[in-house]
């Protein structure tokens, strides 16, 4: 019974402290809410699909070095 109550008080303390430090990494973090620019344009399918590959080359393009 001993060893029972020893592991439960174990595994608390042990999820005590991953919780702890896995909170403390998102202190001081900045959180921002996203809009995605075809939000709500009520766009086909094959439209998104373009107008996505065209940012996509258009941001492949800026970060060409010539």
């Amino acid at each position: 019974m001993q060893i029972i109550i020893n592991l439960v008080v174990f595994v608390l303390v042990a999820a005590t402290v991953y919780a702890s430090s896995a909170s403390s990494a998102f202190i001081g973090d900045v959180r921002v809410a996203l809009k995605h620019v075809d939000a709500g344009k009520q766009l086909s399918k094959p439209e998104l699909i373009r107008r996505a590959t065209q940012r996509s080359k258009a941001r492949a393009a800026a970060r060409s070095p010539c």
